[in-house]
Protein backbone atom coordinates (compact mmCIF):
# COMPACT_ATOMS: atom_id res chain seq x y z
CA UNK A 1 0.00 0.00 0.00
CA UNK A 2 1.22 3.34 -1.00
CA UNK A 3 0.92 6.46 1.05
CA UNK A 4 2.17 10.38 1.69
CA UNK A 5 2.65 11.49 5.01
CA UNK A 6 5.53 14.79 5.63
CA UNK A 7 6.26 15.28 2.26
CA UNK A 8 7.45 12.00 1.28
CA UNK A 9 5.59 8.85 -0.56
CA UNK A 10 5.68 5.57 1.40
CA UNK A 11 5.02 2.15 0.51
CA UNK A 12 4.77 -0.03 3.64
CA UNK A 13 3.38 -3.66 4.19
CA UNK A 14 1.43 -2.26 7.30
CA UNK A 15 -1.84 -0.02 7.12
CA UNK A 16 -0.83 3.58 7.92
CA UNK A 17 -3.04 6.11 9.18
CA UNK A 18 -2.35 8.63 6.09
CA UNK A 19 -3.87 9.53 3.07
CA UNK A 20 -3.51 7.07 0.07
CA UNK A 21 -0.91 7.90 -2.74
CA UNK A 22 0.04 6.80 -6.37
CA UNK A 23 3.34 8.37 -6.88
CA UNK A 24 6.79 6.51 -6.72
CA UNK A 25 7.84 5.80 -3.32
CA UNK A 26 10.76 7.29 -1.52
CA UNK A 27 10.43 5.00 1.37
CA UNK A 28 9.87 1.23 2.39
CA UNK A 29 8.67 0.50 5.34
CA UNK A 30 8.61 -3.47 5.83
CA UNK A 31 8.26 -6.20 8.79
CA UNK A 32 12.00 -8.37 9.11
CA UNK A 33 14.51 -9.80 11.03
CA UNK A 34 18.10 -7.86 11.74
CA UNK A 35 20.57 -8.51 14.40
CA UNK A 36 20.13 -5.74 17.14
CA UNK A 37 23.72 -4.62 18.29
CA UNK A 38 24.65 -2.95 21.57
CA UNK A 39 22.28 0.02 22.17
CA UNK A 40 22.62 3.13 24.44
CA UNK A 41 19.46 4.26 26.45
CA UNK A 42 17.56 7.64 25.32
CA UNK A 43 15.42 10.24 26.90
CA UNK A 44 12.70 9.05 24.43
CA UNK A 45 9.49 7.51 25.96
CA UNK A 46 6.26 6.48 24.64
CA UNK A 47 3.95 3.91 25.73
CA UNK A 48 6.12 4.15 29.26
CA UNK A 49 8.75 2.68 27.28
CA UNK A 50 12.39 4.28 27.19
CA UNK A 51 13.82 3.69 23.69
CA UNK A 52 17.23 2.71 22.86
CA UNK A 53 19.58 3.96 19.91
CA UNK A 54 22.58 2.29 18.03
CA UNK A 55 23.80 4.66 15.41
CA UNK A 56 26.69 3.97 12.32
CA UNK A 57 27.45 5.28 9.03
CA UNK A 58 25.21 2.92 7.43
CA UNK A 59 22.00 3.26 9.59
CA UNK A 60 20.33 3.58 12.58
CA UNK A 61 18.85 1.07 15.23
CA UNK A 62 15.94 2.42 17.38
CA UNK A 63 14.74 -0.14 19.68
CA UNK A 64 12.24 -0.20 22.22
CA UNK A 65 12.54 -2.99 24.75
CA UNK A 66 10.44 -6.08 24.72
CA UNK A 67 7.89 -4.19 22.02
CA UNK A 68 9.76 -3.59 18.41
CA UNK A 69 12.87 -2.59 17.06
CA UNK A 70 13.80 -0.67 13.82
CA UNK A 71 16.39 -0.48 11.45
CA UNK A 72 16.89 2.87 9.42
CA UNK A 73 18.47 4.40 6.68
CA UNK A 74 17.58 6.64 3.72
CA UNK A 75 15.79 4.27 1.97
CA UNK A 76 13.96 1.65 4.47
CA UNK A 77 12.23 1.04 8.01
CA UNK A 78 12.31 -2.47 8.52
CA UNK A 79 10.43 -3.41 11.79
CA UNK A 80 11.23 -6.33 13.68
CA UNK A 81 7.84 -7.27 16.91
CA UNK A 82 9.46 -8.51 20.02
CA UNK A 83 6.00 -8.77 21.30
CA UNK A 84 3.38 -11.20 18.72
CA UNK A 85 0.58 -9.32 20.83
CA UNK A 86 1.70 -5.81 19.86
CA UNK A 87 -1.19 -3.86 19.00
CA UNK A 88 -1.21 -3.00 15.65
CA UNK A 89 -2.82 0.72 16.48
CA UNK A 90 0.61 1.58 18.79
CA UNK A 91 2.67 -0.04 15.97
CA UNK A 92 1.32 2.36 14.02
CA UNK A 93 2.38 5.35 16.12
CA UNK A 94 5.89 3.95 16.86
CA UNK A 95 6.22 3.91 13.17
CA UNK A 96 4.88 7.09 12.34
CA UNK A 97 6.80 8.91 15.00
CA UNK A 98 10.25 8.45 15.98
CA UNK A 99 10.77 5.97 13.51
CA UNK A 100 10.21 8.02 10.70
CA UNK A 101 11.66 11.16 11.98
CA UNK A 102 14.63 9.52 12.15
CA UNK A 103 14.44 8.04 8.48
CA UNK A 104 13.38 12.16 7.61
CA UNK A 105 15.95 13.56 9.60
CA UNK A 106 18.57 11.40 7.82
CA UNK A 107 17.31 13.07 4.86
CA UNK A 108 17.93 16.70 5.77
CA UNK A 109 14.39 17.36 7.28
CA UNK A 110 14.57 19.79 10.50
CA UNK A 111 12.53 17.85 13.38
CA UNK A 112 10.51 19.76 16.35
CA UNK A 113 8.58 18.32 19.06
CA UNK A 114 5.29 20.29 18.61
CA UNK A 115 1.89 20.94 16.72
CA UNK A 116 1.43 23.13 13.72
CA UNK A 117 -1.62 24.43 12.18
CA UNK A 118 -2.67 26.29 8.99
CA UNK A 119 -3.36 29.93 8.88
CA UNK A 120 -4.10 32.25 6.12
CA UNK A 121 -2.30 29.51 3.84
CA UNK A 122 0.58 30.07 6.23
CA UNK A 123 2.28 27.35 8.85
CA UNK A 124 2.64 28.49 12.50
CA UNK A 125 4.31 25.82 15.18
CA UNK A 126 3.72 25.53 18.33
CA UNK A 127 6.05 24.87 21.17
CA UNK A 128 6.63 24.25 24.61
CA UNK A 129 7.31 21.57 27.36
CA UNK A 130 5.27 18.79 28.06
CA UNK A 131 1.90 20.38 29.80
CA UNK A 132 2.75 23.61 28.19
CA UNK A 133 -0.52 23.38 25.99
CA UNK A 134 0.73 22.58 22.38
CA UNK A 135 -2.14 20.40 21.89
CA UNK A 136 -4.80 22.75 23.31
CA UNK A 137 -3.61 25.33 21.22
CA UNK A 138 -3.74 23.80 18.07
CA UNK A 139 -7.10 21.90 19.31
CA UNK A 140 -9.10 25.34 19.96
CA UNK A 141 -7.44 27.00 16.45
CA UNK A 142 -8.95 23.81 14.86
CA UNK A 143 -12.22 24.50 16.29
CA UNK A 144 -11.90 27.93 14.75
CA UNK A 145 -12.02 26.78 11.84
CA UNK A 146 -8.12 26.57 10.99
CA UNK A 147 -6.58 22.91 9.42
CA UNK A 148 -4.18 21.24 11.54
CA UNK A 149 -1.21 20.36 9.89
CA UNK A 150 1.21 18.39 12.36
CA UNK A 151 0.67 16.95 16.18
CA UNK A 152 3.76 15.59 18.23
CA UNK A 153 6.67 15.92 15.20
CA UNK A 154 6.93 18.78 12.76
CA UNK A 155 9.07 18.79 10.13
CA UNK A 156 10.36 21.03 7.87
CA UNK A 157 12.28 21.56 4.94
CA UNK A 158 14.23 24.01 3.62
CA UNK A 159 12.96 24.90 -0.72
CA UNK A 160 15.22 25.87 -3.42
CA UNK A 161 15.67 29.44 -2.15
CA UNK A 162 16.70 28.38 1.49
CA UNK A 163 13.31 29.50 2.81
CA UNK A 164 11.22 26.91 5.20
CA UNK A 165 8.35 25.13 4.94
CA UNK A 166 6.11 22.85 6.45
CA UNK A 167 5.35 19.65 5.07
CA UNK A 168 1.57 18.05 6.21
CA UNK A 169 1.73 15.28 9.25
CA UNK A 170 -1.86 15.42 9.88
CA UNK A 171 -5.00 16.13 10.58
CA UNK A 172 -5.82 15.29 13.67
CA UNK A 173 -4.44 16.26 17.04
CA UNK A 174 -4.54 14.07 20.72
CA UNK A 175 -6.17 15.92 23.55
CA UNK A 176 -6.84 14.96 27.09
CA UNK A 177 -10.38 14.63 27.98
CA UNK A 178 -10.15 17.61 30.07
CA UNK A 179 -9.21 19.75 26.96
CA UNK A 180 -11.97 19.02 25.31
CA UNK A 181 -14.34 19.44 28.41
CA UNK A 182 -12.90 23.35 28.34
CA UNK A 183 -13.27 23.55 24.40
CA UNK A 184 -17.18 22.46 24.54
CA UNK A 185 -15.98 19.32 22.20
CA UNK A 186 -18.54 16.45 22.70
CA UNK A 187 -16.02 13.70 24.22
CA UNK A 188 -18.51 10.76 23.18
CA UNK A 189 -17.81 12.06 19.50
CA UNK A 190 -14.21 11.34 19.89
CA UNK A 191 -12.14 8.26 18.86
CA UNK A 192 -9.98 7.39 21.48
CA UNK A 193 -5.84 7.87 21.20
CA UNK A 194 -3.68 5.23 21.81
CA UNK A 195 -1.85 6.53 24.25
CA UNK A 196 -3.16 7.57 27.26
CA UNK A 197 -6.37 6.25 28.88
CA UNK A 198 -8.21 9.66 28.74
CA UNK A 199 -6.75 11.06 25.80
CA UNK A 200 -9.34 11.65 22.35
CA UNK A 201 -8.19 12.14 18.99
CA UNK A 202 -9.96 15.61 17.13
CA UNK A 203 -9.81 16.06 13.63
CA UNK A 204 -10.21 18.82 11.20
CA UNK A 205 -11.55 18.76 7.78
CA UNK A 206 -9.67 16.50 5.07
CA UNK A 207 -7.00 18.58 3.24
CA UNK A 208 -7.57 19.09 -0.57
CA UNK A 209 -3.81 19.92 -1.27
CA UNK A 210 -0.70 18.76 0.67
CA UNK A 211 1.94 21.23 -0.56
CA UNK A 212 4.25 22.23 2.12
CA UNK A 213 2.91 25.36 3.52
CA UNK A 214 5.62 28.45 4.05
CA UNK A 215 6.47 28.92 7.79
CA UNK A 216 5.09 32.07 9.31
CA UNK A 217 6.15 31.65 12.82
CA UNK A 218 7.05 29.73 15.83
CA UNK A 219 5.35 30.64 19.43
CA UNK A 220 7.21 28.99 22.57
CA UNK A 221 4.43 28.72 25.37
CA UNK A 222 5.16 29.14 28.67
CA UNK A 223 3.91 29.26 31.95
CA UNK A 224 1.71 32.00 32.70
CA UNK A 225 3.94 32.71 35.87
CA UNK A 226 6.91 32.37 34.09
CA UNK A 227 9.82 35.22 34.55
CA UNK A 228 11.71 34.37 31.17
CA UNK A 229 12.33 37.31 28.70
CA UNK A 230 9.18 36.66 26.56
CA UNK A 231 8.73 38.55 22.93
CA UNK A 232 10.65 38.02 19.25
CA UNK A 233 13.78 35.91 19.67
CA UNK A 234 16.97 37.48 18.64
CA UNK A 235 18.46 35.61 15.57
CA UNK A 236 21.75 34.73 17.57
CA UNK A 237 19.77 32.62 20.30
CA UNK A 238 17.49 30.98 18.03
CA UNK A 239 19.98 27.72 17.24
CA UNK A 240 19.73 27.14 20.99
CA UNK A 241 16.64 27.85 21.85
CA UNK A 242 15.09 25.47 18.72
CA UNK A 243 17.79 22.45 19.83
CA UNK A 244 15.49 22.15 23.35
CA UNK A 245 12.98 20.91 20.98
CA UNK A 246 14.55 18.20 19.29
CA UNK A 247 11.83 15.42 19.04
CA UNK A 248 14.91 12.59 18.40
CA UNK A 249 17.58 11.12 20.83
CA UNK A 250 20.17 13.32 21.28
CA UNK A 251 22.68 10.95 20.45
CA UNK A 252 22.15 11.56 16.55
CA UNK A 253 23.50 15.46 16.96
CA UNK A 254 26.78 15.03 16.44
CA UNK A 255 29.16 16.33 14.15
CA UNK A 256 27.92 17.21 10.78
CA UNK A 257 24.27 16.71 12.27
CA UNK A 258 24.69 19.11 14.93
CA UNK A 259 26.22 21.73 12.53
CA UNK A 260 23.53 20.95 10.24
CA UNK A 261 20.97 21.85 12.86
CA UNK A 262 22.39 24.81 13.34
CA UNK A 263 22.35 26.09 10.05
CA UNK A 264 19.47 25.42 9.41
CA UNK A 265 18.45 26.93 12.42
CA UNK A 266 19.38 29.97 11.18
CA UNK A 267 17.55 29.45 8.01
CA UNK A 268 14.54 29.55 9.77
CA UNK A 269 14.83 32.80 12.51
CA UNK A 270 15.83 34.65 9.20
CA UNK A 271 12.48 33.80 7.51
CA UNK A 272 10.32 33.61 10.50
CA UNK A 273 9.15 34.97 13.52
CA UNK A 274 10.32 33.31 16.52
CA UNK A 275 8.95 34.55 19.47
CA UNK A 276 8.13 33.13 23.03
CA UNK A 277 4.88 34.38 25.43
CA UNK A 278 2.76 33.61 28.26
CA UNK A 279 0.29 30.60 27.33
CA UNK A 280 -3.70 31.66 28.00
CA UNK A 281 -4.44 31.30 31.57
CA UNK A 282 -7.74 29.63 30.53
CA UNK A 283 -9.81 28.97 27.69
CA UNK A 284 -11.55 31.71 27.31
CA UNK A 285 -8.29 33.97 27.10
CA UNK A 286 -7.28 30.98 24.59
CA UNK A 287 -10.24 32.00 22.13
CA UNK A 288 -9.21 35.47 22.89
CA UNK A 289 -5.65 35.02 21.26
CA UNK A 290 -6.82 32.65 18.69
CA UNK A 291 -9.18 36.10 17.32
CA UNK A 292 -5.94 37.71 17.03
CA UNK A 293 -4.79 35.74 13.76
CA UNK A 294 -8.28 36.10 12.36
Amino acid sequence: MKYHLYGTNITSDLELDAPMSKNESQLKIIEGTFVTPKTLKTKIYRADCRAEIYINSAFVILHWPGLVTFKIDKNTIIYQKLDSSLDEGLLRIFITSEALGIYLFLNGSFLLHGSAVMIKNKAHVFLGKPGAGKSTTVAAFAKAGFEIMADDMVVIKLNAQNQPEVHWGGNSIKIWDKTAEGLEIDIKKLPPAWEGKNKFIFETKKHSTFDPKALKSIVVLNAPNTRKNLGNLPLIMSPTLLLQYFPLAHQLLKDENLKRHFETSIFIAQNCIISQIKRPKNFNKLEQYIKTFL
